[in-house]
């Protein structure tokens, strides 16, 4: 717990090849999945990798070291910092109800340690997860929104990309409901990002 290893890992390299790169590629990178260290208890449905999502307060603790140790070691390259990937999946408890709410919580732990760490400029991103409305709401009504530089989605669909037009009205609608800027975050709303979509 607490040891972390950007070079063995190969982080340290990776970020420095995108960056170099002409044009250079800004990293974005997934704060994903569990550790083995810390709530490995759960249903093995709800595993990932063989681990599992971090519910409890000891869990939080463990992923938020983690995320500021990161975004300290590589402050100021410019990286996008995404809380987990589709948490909406078999992996984050789906039967919690409201679906979200421990998703909920552990963003908003990293966003507050983000801030509270003095490191507003490192942008954090989520939830990632499909144009899952309810979800999504559900986060949003949790407060996430204040700490979020980007509310990402994964839009997959069948029709053709213009058919994503009315999800982005949706998710701009509830933006404009939920966001209420914080004193640390001043007048940064949330903007809408395609994470991931082929």
């Amino acid at each position: 717990r607490g040891v972390y290893d950007w070079s063995a890992t190969g982080y340290e390299g990776y970020v420095a090849q995108l960056l170099a790169a002409e044009p250079p590629v800004v990293p974005y990178f997934v704060f994903s999945y569990g550790n083995a260290l810390y709530d490995n208890n759960c249903p093995a449905a709800d595993k990932h990798d063989g681990t599992c999502p971090p519910t409890s307060a000891e869990g939080r603790e463990g992923f938020v070291n983690f995320t500021l140790a990161a975004m300290r070691h590589f402050q100021g390259k410019g990286i996008l910092w995404e809380v987990w990937n589709e948490p909406n999946g078999g992996t984050w408890l789906p039967h919690t109800n409201p679906p979200g709410q421990d998703y909920a919580k552990l963003l908003l732990a990293v966003g507050a340690a983000r801030d509270a760490a003095g490191l507003r400029d490192e942008l954090l991103l989520g939830p990632a997860t499909a144009v899952d409305m309810p979800f999504i709401e559900t986060v949003a009504q949790a407060g996430c929104f204040a700490h979020l530089d980007g509310l990402s989605v994964h839009p997959y669909r069948d029709g053709g990309p213009e058919s994503v037009l009315h999800n982005w009205d949706e998710l701009n609608a509830l933006i404009d409901k939920y966001y209420v800027p914080s004193s640390r975050s001043g007048s940064r709303r949330p903007k809408l990002v395609s994470g991931e979509w082929g």
